[in-house]
């Protein structure tokens, strides 16, 4: 029997596998077809993704090459176009952090600005500090320090397409932690700006595999195979506690028992095409059961849960004679039916067109905002056409309804004491995933690493 069972096959998952492989306990991995791997740059603000794809990437003997193309690839995102208030795009300037300029009369912010816009944001480095690093909400603090019109034209695109809610609803703590502490330091907020510039470029960075994810998926299959780990499609549907450690219950009717359990709660939600129904990031589902039968199958649930979509457009800057046009994306904030959608136009060497439009919707309830999917191809389409990009002749949408991430410090807060009390009942049953900690990868690879160690230590008797 194996030491430990992997009921799914995502990312951290199979990274948790490895780590528990590596010391010699006997693995095996579930690889469900449904499993989800993401298929873009990741977020990766510390290198945590880099570290994971460099291990995975790595050669396993002095005369192996490695696994070309899981090597990773690190780039800062760089700054968007944005609208100005006459409808032609323009550049934002850097440094800025979420849009906060630290340079408000640079060309680029006058252009979105207007002139007395930017003064007003220039202002603020005659502004006297009255609430010292205490204004919690990022909104009110970009309001107050640069005005308004900074915070509706550079600041909220960005703060839409990261949290799916207005600025006034996001801790600048989350957005930009030590921000704050700088304005005590800078005496203004743009200064404060300039003075994040470094550690906003750590944070502002992705990462991704240089053949993309599925050959980093490929890669860390063969290298699990190298110790041993068993590669099965019968899934895990019942888990029960028992003396020696869990017996599963297998959708071919089989019982595996093993000492430990890692559930994948899921990285990513894969794509659906046209107009079905998106569905949720979740892995396959199991139902755990502690020796009296009691149901402890409820994983911490995800706070909110957002939209994503995606098409083929035309070329939205063909009437736009500046190259940064056609090197940049160009970012957009629509407002539809009272909710904040946000509008990325990228190029895309996948796209019939060499276009995509990428949407994200507002931040609801776990499936509390799904919409049938005639409703939500009517949003998505009103939506579009709101941004005034034509779609691309039989061009189809790509929908993913996937978890938000935590815009405030409570909910992260709350949720970690949710996720750390679920895993103090069953220490040789863990979970793993994107979806337990608002959706960050980086996190969650983290947050594997930590809980596949000591579960391994556990099981091998180093500690209790």
């Amino acid at each position: 029997m194996p030491d430990v069972l992997v009921t799914g096959s995502g990312p951290s998952a199979m990274l948790a596998a490895l780590d528990l492989a590596e010391v010699g306990l006997a693995v095996e991995l579930v690889v469900a077809p449904g499993d989800a791997w993401p298929d873009r740059p990741e977020s990766d603000p510390d290198g945590v993704i880099a570290a994971a794809l460099v291990r995975i990437a790595a050669p396993v003997s002095p005369e192996h090459s490695g696994f070309a193309g899981a090597e990773p690839t690190s780039a800062p995102r760089t700054a968007p176009m944005l609208r100005t208030p006459g409808g032609a795009w323009s550049r934002q300037a850097e440094p800025e952090v979420l849009g906060i300029p630290a340079q408000p009369l640079a060309r680029e912010v006058q252009q979105l600005l207007g002139g007395g816009g930017a003064i007003r944001a220039w202002l603020d480095r005659l502004t006297p500090l009255l609430t010292v690093g205490k204004t919690r909400s990022l909104g009110k603090l970009v309001r107050t320090r640069i005005g308004a019109t900074a915070l509706s034209r550079l600041v909220e695109p960005a703060v839409v397409e990261r949290y799916g809610d207005r600025a006034d609803a996001v801790d600048a703590a989350v957005a930009a932690p030590g921000l704050n502490e700088l304005l005590t330091r800078a005496g203004s907020l743009t200064g404060a700006a300039l003075a994040y510039a470094d550690r906003n470029v750590a944070r502002e960075t992705e990462t991704v595999p240089t053949g993309g994810w599925l050959s980093a998926r490929a890669a860390l299959l063969e290298r699990l195979a190298l110790y041993a780990v068993v590669l099965s499609d019968d899934a895990a549907v019942v888990a029960r506690e028992g003396d020696a450690g869990w017996e599963v219950e297998r959708a071919s009717g089989a019982v595996t028992h093993a000492r430990g359990l890692v559930i994948d709660a899921g990285d990513r939600a894969g794509w659906n095409e046209g107009r079905t129904l998106p569905e949720t990031g979740a892995a396959h589902s199991i139902l755990v059961e502690d020796q009296a039968g009691a149901d402890h199958s409820d994983l911490p649930s995800a706070t909110a849960e957002r939209v994503h979509a995606e098409i083929g457009i035309e070329d939205p800057f063909a009437a736009v004679p500046s190259a940064d046009a056609r090197e940049a994306d160009g970012l957009l904030l629509i407002e539809f039916s009272g909710e904040p959608w946000s509008v990325r136009l990228s190029a895309s060497p996948v796209s019939a067109s060499g276009w995509t439009a990428q949407l994200a919707g507002p931040r609801v309830g776990p499936r509390g905002g799904a919409a049938e999917a005639a409703e939500l191809v009517r949003r998505l389409d009103a939506v579009l056409a709101e941004s005034g990009v034509e779609r691309a002749p039989e061009a189809e949408w790509r929908v993913r309804h996937d978890v938000a991430a935590f815009a405030t410090v409570a909910e992260r807060d709350d949720s970690d004491a949710e996720l750390t009390a679920w895993r103090a009942e069953e220490p040789e049953r863990i979970a793993v995933g994107a979806r337990l900690v608002g959706g960050d990868l980086a996190r969650a690879f983290s947050d594997a690493d930590r809980e596949a160690t000591a579960l391994r230590r556990r099981l091998t008797g180093i500690s209790d």
